[in-house]
């Protein structure tokens, strides 16, 4: 029931209106003149407030050629009365204008209506809604009510855009076994395609990029191994650069096989280096790095480049400053020169080494970054092996106790770090003596 404020008797009151605006019949075969109150709507919305008040003000009657009068009459009552005759029908028409007009209060009358009246026929209708229109208390109503609302079911049968809305919110990751409802959901798109629901394969490309929706943060660590083990096929790059991220801040890192990205690039097994490329690097135990080693290079047109003609670089090791942000400090700052080997990818090079002047000892759950600068001339110009891992954990053991773990992130020319009087290889944990005499 509507309560009076003031302005109740001026609504859609042609003697005391001072503007109209223009809409269109319900049927939309004629115009409609709607009144209204300069001053009663540029008191509610910064929109109005500009367009009759502003430098350039409004004069005449306004055209909303795509707007019914009813839907605007709707609107406009939030403006004459503290309660407005809002229903499930009307709702959105409100909303959209409260959010073209830029009415706070309409957007609030709103979101507490849709609170209200919440339901499980309606909640994937409003949690879209919000979404839309950007209604962040609404949107956090509805991801905290969903296990109550929202059932297996139900999301069985949404469609692939309302699943990737549900992917979402994090709360139904704790109150149910959200991935497996995928792969039921991606059963049952499959046996209405009539294309094999019982292939897991099938149903793998049936969800495809749906997996970039998924909340990892929110998974145990088991459910995530499980994730990338059944959806390596249709996982990027991206994705587990993501993951690795999540578990490195957790400090629970992956098993390398579970973690590891290899660049794809299967038929020409290369990577084009970039003149700068940075890798992340966190251990749990102390270490002392005293060399890297290098992936083996080659010159894309090495008839184009000098037989001596050496790639020549910095390496800059920096500590994380936790308290500071973004900022960092410089351990050490080296030159070195690396030896390109021609063009041929079956070469079966050794990695090349770049000893320190000095070690530099790494603390546990710290973070470094190792920033490679290459001096090359321009990009696509120098190539390496593309074994190189964009991320991973690797774990191996010296002697007895439990194992030295390094994580790192990132996609570089280093493929090796040389730890104490050895260096394990990135791409295969292999530990490897650094010839010292040399």
């Amino acid at each position: 029931m509507d309560t009076k404020t003031g302005f109740e008797g001026h609504y859609l009151n042609e003697e005391s209106a001072d503007v109209h605006f223009i809409c269109r019949s319900d049927d939309r075969q004629s115009d409609v003149r709607v009144p209204a109150h300069k001053i009663v709507l540029a008191s509610k919305s910064e929109t109005f407030q500009a367009m009759f008040y502003g430098s350039l003000p409004e004069k005449g009657d306004v055209p909303l050629p795509l707007l019914t009068a009813t839907a605007f009459k709707e609107f406009l009552q939030l403006f004459y009365f503290t309660q407005v005759g809002v229903t499930m029908d009307n709702v959105n028409d409100v909303v959209d204008l409260s959010k073209k007009y830029q009415s706070e209060h309409g957007l609030s009358i709103c979101g507490d209506f849709l609170k209200e009246n919440l339901s499980n026929d309606n909640f994937i209708t409003v949690y879209e809604l919000a979404l839309l229109y950007e209604l962040t208390e609404l949107k956090s109503f509805c991801e905290i009510s969903a296990p109550v609302f929202l059932s297996e079911e139900d999301i069985v049968k949404c469609t692939r855009t309302e699943l990737k809305h549900i992917l979402q919110i994090k709360q139904l990751y704790v109150d149910m076994n959200l991935i497996d409802v995928c792969v039921q959901w991606a059963q049952n798109v499959c046996e209405e395609r009539q294309i094999g629901p019982e292939s897991m394969e099938n149903i793998v490309q049936e969800i495809g990029d749906l997996v970039e929706c998924f909340d990892f943060a929110s998974m145990p660590q088991s459910k995530i191994e499980e994730v990338l083990d059944t959806f390596d096929a249709v996982l990027t790059k991206d994705t587990y650069k993501k993951v690795t991220a999540i578990l490195m801040k957790r400090g629970t890192p992956l098993d390398v096989n579970k973690i590891l990205w290899v660049a794809k690039e299967k038929e020409t097994n290369k990577r084009y280096i970039e003149p700068t490329e940075v890798m992340t690097v966190i251990t749990n135990k102390t270490i002392t790095v005293r060399a890297v080693g290098f992936a083996p290079i080659y010159w894309e047109h090495p008839e184009e480049a000098d037989s001596d003609d050496d790639i020549y670089g910095q390496l800059v090791i920096l500590q994380d400053k936790v308290d500071n942000g973004n900022e960092y400090t410089v351990l050490l700052r080296e030159s070195f020169n690396l030896d390109p080997f021609g063009n041929d990818l079956d070469d079966a090079k050794t990695v090349q080494i770049q000893r320190f002047e000095r070690s530099v000892v790494f603390e546990p759950n710290q973070m470094y970054k190792l920033q490679v600068q290459l001096m090359i001339r321009k990009k696509d110009e120098i190539f390496c092996r593309s074994k190189l891992i964009a991320a991973g954990k690797h774990k191996y053991n010296r002697s007895s106790g439990d194992p030295t773990e390094i994580m790192f992130d990132g996609n570089s020319t280093i493929a090796s770090l040389g730890i104490g009087i050895e260096y394990i290889d990135m791409g295969t944990d292999r530990l490897m003596m650094i010839d010292e005499t040399k």
